[in-house]
């Protein structure tokens, strides 16, 4: 009985160590440089372990925007949901980011889909990196 326990005790802490929350720390403001129609573009990411909260700003063809949101960090991938509270007329209100971390920490990039069935793809370089 106590091999058994500490068997699985053991694969507890290989399955924990397996799951990580990711390699970098996000936290910080990152510059969307998803194209030349976008100007101003930032998303700023508060992360707290494998909880994302983000606010990100851009204007498209000058038309200013805003859309916030919550998601997850983990195994470098970034997932979370907005909502945009400053629209670009006729553009959707609701939408979903899927992003993957650069090996490096400094880029996120993967697509945007929203409930008006658009999606495309979005880039974000990290901002002023600390070196270390």
């Amino acid at each position: 009985m106590k091999n058994y326990i500490q068997r699985i005790i053991l694969l507890g802490f290989i399955a924990i160590s397996n799951f990580t929350i990711g390699q970098h720390n996000i936290n910080g403001v990152w510059k969307d440089s998803s194209g030349v129609q976008f100007n101003n573009c930032y998303l700023i990411i508060a992360q707290e372990d494998s909880v994302v909260n983000m606010i990100h700003y851009l204007e498209y063809n000058e038309i200013p925007m805003v859309e916030y949101g919550k998601g997850t960090y983990l195994n470098d991938s970034v997932v979370y949901e907005v909502t945009v509270s400053q629209a670009v007329p006729g553009w959707s209100t609701k939408g979903i980011h899927k992003l993957v971390l650069s090996k490096d920490g400094n880029k996120l990039s993967g697509m945007f889909f929203d409930n008006k069935g658009n999606k495309g793809r979005i880039v974000f370089i990290k901002q002023f990196i600390k070196e270390e």
